[in-house]
């Protein structure tokens, strides 16, 4: 019981760090990036991008190994019925799983990598190469912002099916 109710509070103290920032970065930070020059924006990226993938990376990987383990050990103590489709708590922690994994992969395949992509081309338009940098920046500030949208939005949904487990 102290095992799962330890691993229960790893798990959704990451997960608070995870969505909390995924919040904070996609709705805040990002826009105002927008408000600022050009130069102003590019230094903004390059000193902070990398900073912020590995900090997602980080936490949700905590979020997801201390899941994994916090079901493990809660199905295997009793604690928790399991992950029945038969129950409501089945049904709804499955989803919540499904879609905080879902969110997961979306980051590492996904948001980080488009990230990288971004302070790359940053890196090279102050190196001096011009020649089709800004259309490739525009494109992967795009696709960042795409995948960091559904990122956030799948991490919410996980969080509502995962709350609702516990009424269950």
């Amino acid at each position: 019981m102290l095992t799962t109710a330890i691993l229960a509070w790893l798990h959704v103290f990451s997960a608070m760090m995870w969505l909390g920032g995924s919040i904070t970065f996609g709705f805040v930070i990002a826009p105002g990036m927008a408000k600022l020059s050009q130069a102003g924006s590019a230094e903004f990226f390059l000193k902070i991008a990398p900073r912020v993938v590995r900090f997602f990376e980080i936490t949700s990987g905590m979020t997801v190994l201390f899941g994994a383990l916090l079901a493990y050990v809660g199905i295997s103590n009793g604690d928790f019925p399991g992950l029945a489709w038969g129950t409501s708590w089945g049904v709804a922690i499955s989803v919540g799983i499904a879609l905080g994994l879902t969110s997961f992969l979306v980051g590492l395949a996904m948001v980080g990598p488009s990230l990288k992509r971004v302070v790359a081309i940053i890196g090279e338009m102050q190196s001096g190469e011009q020649q089709g940098s800004q259309e490739k920046l525009g494109k992967a500030l795009k696709r960042t912002r795409i995948s960091a949208t559904a990122d956030v939005f799948l991490l919410i949904l996980a969080l509502v099916f995962m709350i609702a487990a516990g009424f269950y």
